[in-house]
């Protein structure tokens, strides 16, 4: 199967182009850093989709930030996304059980919420992507001279 032309790397199509492969353009596979989390709990999917939506919100602001996302960023992304998880999951088990537990046990749940709230900003603030920019550092205009129709 090495052999055949569809697995050849710089094959030409018929059309004269070269094979169509990988993700189409502006597609998110080429941004993947492979770092996931495990399944959630039965009863959960809404929060994988709400920790999908902040992961993609985040590596759209990386990019417009710094136009890329380095390892370390990843990291920083998947520590967002994990405590942003455990928060979530901590909030779904205390609205769901809140007539089992006891008042200690409700505290620490809460507890549980309000760090993860906390872990998961400060990891969002290591990626600087809020950081005002200079106002000046983009002009690069040169000064002209203003000519006298363009003065009045």
């Amino acid at each position: 199967m090495s052999n055949s032309p569809k697995n050849a790397p710089d094959k030409v199509a018929p059309s004269g182009k070269k094979g169509r492969r990988g993700a189409p353009r502006d597609n998110r596979n080429n941004m993947r850093h492979g770092l996931r989390g495990s399944k959630l709990p039965k009863g959960c999917k809404y929060i994988e989709h709400r920790v999908n939506a902040l992961r993609r919100q985040v590596e759209d602001a990386l990019m417009a930030t710094k136009g890329s996302i380095s390892i370390t960023d990843a990291a920083a992304v998947n520590s967002i996304l994990k405590w942003e998880r455990h928060g979530l999951l901590a909030a779904h088990w205390l609205r769901h059980q809140v007539d089992t537990l006891s008042a200690l046990e409700r505290l620490k749940f809460s507890e549980a919420i309000a760090k993860a709230s906390d872990n998961r900003d400060k990891a969002l603030r290591s990626l600087g992507i809020d950081a005002k920019p200079v106002p000046w550092a983009a002009l690069t205009v040169e000064s002209q001279p203003v000519t006298e129709e363009e003065s009045t």
